[in-house]
């Protein structure tokens, strides 16, 4: 199933179990991402700690809860992308414009990153 199939159908439960646009624009899926990234960074904690103190090579269980909670922001983004009135294609093309962008920006030398917080370009 391609992803575009798949967003389509998304956007058909969503709207059948949410409502419309118009009766429910952004506002609502982006409050609950809040929630959903909390809980998406205490997953990836999980991980690393699994992977530096527990010295697992890898915690499956770990994993499959991170990619859960991932899945759950996407799913709230996308569901904002539609609400706020934008195509699948308008927010296809901004993914492109934007990663134009970063291609162009000037960001920190990987050895002085800190990998648990956000690398951010310079301003």
């Amino acid at each position: 199933m391609s992803l575009e199939r798949f967003l389509v159908s998304q956007q058909e439960w969503s709207q059948a179990t949410f409502g419309t646009k118009e009766v429910r624009g952004p506002l609502g899926p982006l409050d609950h991402l809040k929630k959903e990234i909390e809980e998406t960074i205490i997953e990836a904690q999980n991980i690393a700690f699994s992977y530096s103190l527990l010295s697992f090579k890898g915690n499956k269980l770990a994993h499959e809860a991170l990619l859960e909670e991932l899945v759950d922001c996407f799913f709230l983004i996308m569901d904002a992308v539609w609400r706020a009135g934008f195509t699948q294609e308008q927010f296809e093309a901004a993914l492109w414009e934007k990663l134009r962008i970063n291609r162009e920006r000037k960001w920190p030398p990987l050895n002085e990153q800190d990998p648990t917080k956000a690398a951010e370009h310079e301003r």
